[in-house]
């Protein structure tokens, strides 16, 4: 990316913050400055699935009459009733698995959602659900029958995604993070440290302070993986003016120096406050430019540039390390692939060929995909000719 393009980026990035700031506080925020544009705002505000509070902020400043306003009032409106749907369809399904036995456990932002000023600020791509992996199956033919519909490989990671159209997706995960996670094994007891409520309502929760831990794992997994954005620095700000002086900091302390998150804590911490109540100083720029210049779910040159970066310290050759990556996104281990390739389990000498099938595979449905990688390789390329 350009110097003068990741600049502007920068700027509309800092500006939406100081909208998001005003609007949480109830007040007005400054006008547009001079070189923003309402385009800019626009999908700078979609990128980081911020567009209902970011035009409850800046509606009164804009031409009513534009296209650009028009068509942002009316994902606005869409984002509210979306939300409504949401918490109605969450409410559902929590009495739904009751009634089937299966217990549930609500995450992220089933709960941060009511604690914003106003459910719409906080927008949600689907409802996260931590159920016990034994009633996955059983929970699958519930969502089947309840009208949703499975993406994608079921049991093929540590989720499930089931979607009902034209507002509802859900995420039924069996594990906090993916068995391969770093951090993977800390959590295999977090039905241990549940509770439920209401006895026999069959809907179990954390205590407030794994609920942050938990938030906070998922915001670095993201942030270090392919890059986060500015929703998961508000989520922080608002949960901590909501719970933060009931956590036990101890406590906090304890988890988090164990899963090596103590520092990012203060970080994030310090961010939030930066940005949602004294206002932005630049102060923490590199961390800030990775966050906006992100959007909500990071990108794919992010992504390659850690995943490369930790395999060139490893393998000390830039070329051997793209290799290495290249390989291991391809030839998967024989128990990923039987996830994909149910059938391997009795079958195993076939993986050959269902490791034929999948590079196929991967050209003819991911093409982009190939491009991108190949693009940011020769950009890599270039980079470290220039800099020898």
């Amino acid at each position: 990316m350009k110097k003068d393009e990741k600049a502007r980026k920068m700027k509309t990035g800092y500006y939406l913050v100081e909208v998001l700031r005003a609007v949480l506080k109830n007040e007005t925020p400054a006008g547009i400055p001079e070189g923003i544009t309402e385009e800019e705002l626009h999908q700078m505000a979609k990128r980081h699935n911020i567009d209902f509070i970011a035009y409850e902020g800046l509606k009164s400043f804009f031409n009513e009459d534009g296209k650009i306003c028009a068509g942002w009032k009316q994902k606005s409106l869409k984002c509210a009733m979306q939300g409504v749907v949401q918490l109605s369809e969450r409410d559902r399904l929590y009495k739904r698995f009751a009634e089937a036995g299966i217990r549930i456990l609500p995450l992220k932002g089933c709960l941060l959602k009511e604690m914003y000023p106003r459910q719409e600020f906080r927008q949600m791509s689907d409802l996260d659900i931590l159920i016990d992996e034994e009633n996955a199956v059983k929970a699958r033919a519930l969502m089947e029958e309840d009208g949703y519909e499975l993406h994608g490989n079921f049991g093929h990671t540590n989720h499930d995604a089931y979607e009902k159209k034209p507002w509802c997706s859900v995420e039924l995960h069996t594990q906090l993070l993916h068995k391969h996670a770093q951090n993977a094994d800390k959590y295999k007891d977090i039905w241990e440290r549940a509770y439920e409520k209401k006895a026999g309502s069959g809907i179990w929760y954390l205590t407030w302070e794994d609920f942050y831990i938990y938030m906070l794992e998922h915001f670095a997994k993201h942030l270090y993986s392919s890059g986060s954005g500015i929703r998961f620095v508000m989520d922080v700000h608002v949960f901590l003016k909501v719970k933060g002086n009931e956590l036990d900091q101890k406590y906090l302390k304890k988890q988090l120096k164990e899963l090596e998150l103590w520092e990012f804590k203060n970080l994030v911490e310090q961010l939030a406050k930066n940005w949602f109540e004294d206002g932005i100083t630049g102060a923490f720029e590199e961390t800030e430019e990775l966050l906006i210049i992100s959007g909500i779910y990071g990108t794919r040159q992010q992504h390659y540039t850690v995943k490369i970066g930790k395999l060139q310290e490893k393998y000390r050759y830039r070329w051997l390390a793209c290799v290495v990556y290249v390989g291991k996104d391809i030839f998967l281990s024989y128990e990923r692939m039987c996830l994909l390739y149910p059938f391997l389990k009795k079958y195993a000498v076939l993986l050959p060929f269902c490791w034929i099938h999948r590079i196929l595979r991967i050209f003819v449905k991911n093409g982009d995909k190939i491009k991108d990688l190949f693009g940011f390789m020769g950009k890599m390329e270039k980079q470290y000719k220039s800099e020898q």
